[in-house]
């Protein structure tokens, strides 16, 4: 058994029996047996070192340096952060930066006060309940609402510093990534790849951007109809209908007409063409709407009574 007493860390390096391990009760009870094996060691190492008493604290151990300087790292390092504009100069004039504190003194409050934020001391100008207005002002003019805005201004300004150089910093990551790539490419295989890969995006690009250009165009209110058209734009490609001829095969006609009535009936036409035409009426329907209700009886009678008028009136 190893110990690092300045990483607080023992190692077991003993063999394990794999018979053991199988079972799962097993595993647990020798598992559990070695790290407490394990941590006893390493407390009564602990008490061996050079102990301190502390008022607060209570006895303290001095560890000593530990035997693995250097851990493996989870994660890779970070990267190195790009320079900004002005670090950059400041590089190349030898400028010291010197950070500036969160906190300041106010001499008429006598107190620490934060620099920027709430109660900041760069509102203080616009707080103050006196101004001083300067003779080409208009008589409307806001001191207050004046002042804030310049703040604002600042304040966007910085802003687009910040993306600025962040835009900087991504193009000399590109930079450098593109140089690496050209010693990849140098290879002629995987050249053409990159070459296909490259086509084929702008291909896909290319396509997006002529779909968009037709929903832009079906968008407005004549369709796209009375648009003009942008220079090197294809003409979209529509459906285009098809007429038949003005004679045609009367076995042709009959089965497009057929297919029709088809279409319409849901095709019940085919299924009850061996009882002709009873199925494409309802009766039952057709006797409830021509009595107003009333039922066949009815308007059998009433239909009886009809002939018998005519009869007599002749």
């Amino acid at each position: 058994m190893a110990f690092d007493a300045g990483l607080l860390m023992s190692v077991d390096s003993s063999d394990l029996d794999s018979k053991q391990f199988k079972d799962e009760k097993a595993r647990e009870e020798l598992i559990q047996s070695r790290v407490l094996a394990s941590t006893r060691s390493l407390i009564a190492l602990l008490q061996t070192l050079p102990i301190t008493q502390h008022p607060d604290l209570g006895p303290l151990a001095a560890l000593p340096t530990p035997a693995y300087p250097v851990l493996p790292r989870e994660k890779p390092l970070p990267k190195p952060r790009a320079e900004t504009k002005w670090e950059a100069f400041a590089k190349r004039k030898g400028i010291a930066n010197k950070k500036k504190d969160k906190m300041v003194w106010d001499d008429e409050a006598k107190e620490w006060v934060p620099r920027w934020g709430f109660k900041g001391k760069n509102k203080k100008e616009e707080e103050q309940w006196i101004h001083e207005l300067p003779n080409n002002v208009d008589d409307d003019h806001n001191p207050v609402s004046a002042l804030k805005k310049q703040r604002k201004e600042r304040s966007l300004h910085n802003k687009g510093q910040q993306l600025k150089n962040a835009t900087r910093a991504n193009a000399e990551i590109q930079k450098k990534q593109d140089k690496s790539s050209d010693t990849l490419q140098s290879n002629p295989l995987i050249r053409a790849n990159g070459a296909e890969k490259k086509r084929s995006e702008r291909e896909q690009r290319m396509a997006k951007l002529d779909i968009d250009v037709l929903r832009s165009r079906g968008s407005t209110a004549s369709m796209g109809r009375f648009d003009k058209t942008l220079e090197g734009e294809q003409k979209e490609k529509g459906i285009k209908r098809k007429f038949e001829a003005n004679e045609v095969d009367a076995s042709k006609e009959r089965a497009s007409h057929m297919a029709l009535l088809n279409k319409m009936t849901n095709g019940t036409l085919a299924t009850n063409k061996r009882n002709g035409d009873k199925d494409l009426v309802n009766v039952r329907k057709a006797v409830r709407f021509a009595s107003d209700g009333k039922g066949s009886r009815v308007l059998a009678g009433d239909l009886g009574k009809s002939k018998g008028k005519s009869r007599t009136r002749k």
